[in-house]
């Protein structure tokens, strides 16, 4: 899977969870931004409220199953506190 391809299979994967999209942020990082076809495995960072880290975590199951995920849910909170997606140089790819 190129780096293109699975920026758009996850966008397509965050599209369909279940809430509405400007509740949840969805990022990639890592060696998958730079060419996913040589990653160990993709980098996915997921920023919402703690309520639904639930709904995110099952909506991924299925697809953490077929492919090597490094998950990582934070809430904004979280996310400010550690600077996550800015020290690690994530991409939002959504929404």
């Amino acid at each position: 899977m190129t780096t293109a391809e699975l920026i758009d299979a996850v966008k397509r994967l965050a599209g369909d969870l279940p809430v509405r999209a400007d509740e949840v942020r969805w990022y990639l990082f890592g060696s998958a931004l730079r060419d996913a076809s040589r990653s160990a495995d993709f980098d996915i960072a997921v920023v919402c409220c703690p309520d639904l880290a639930p709904i995110v975590r099952e909506h991924l199951a299925p697809w953490c199953t077929r492919w090597p995920v490094h998950l990582m849910i934070l809430t904004p909170a979280e996310d400010a506190a550690l600077r996550f997606t800015q020290e690690q140089g994530a991409v939002c790819i959504y929404p």
